[in-house]
């Protein structure tokens, strides 16, 4: 999964309560929020250091963003759009249980079996 939809899928779960599951599988399960959390919270400190280091020397608040647009974009979608290595954590019938006791519906639901459920 990129790093974008790691942060991504971290913002939907991070409430979640993790329910009725194996140790095995609770353990897995923490260990990739922790890993997606971690992402998070990388994603803030480069977003700072990319937005400073490309920030146009002399920009005022009001003046054109557009350089700095064109200057900082780049990087952070190369970033985000960079592999992280977060394994699938669920079976599919253990995907559908955490789905169903998280009252989960719409995108996330399909981004929790694509990218958190083992495929066979």
């Amino acid at each position: 999964m990129t790093k974008a939809e790691a942060i991504n899928l971290y913002a939907g779960i991070a409430p979640f309560k993790n329910g009725e599951m194996s140790r095995e599988t609770l353990y897995k399960l923490i260990m990739s929020r922790i890993k997606m959390k971690e992402v998070n919270t990388e994603f803030e400190e480069v977003k700072n250091e990319f937005m400073e280091q490309t920030k146009p020397k002399g920009i005022k608040e009001g003046d054109s963003t557009e350089e700095w647009n064109n200057a900082y974009q780049p990087l952070i979608l190369k970033w985000l759009n960079e592999e992280v290595d977060i394994p699938p954590v669920f079976t599919i019938d253990e995907a559908l249980d955490y789905i169903e006791e998280n009252k989960v519906h719409g995108v996330l639901q399909d981004e929790i079996i694509s990218k958190m459920t083992i495929q066979a």
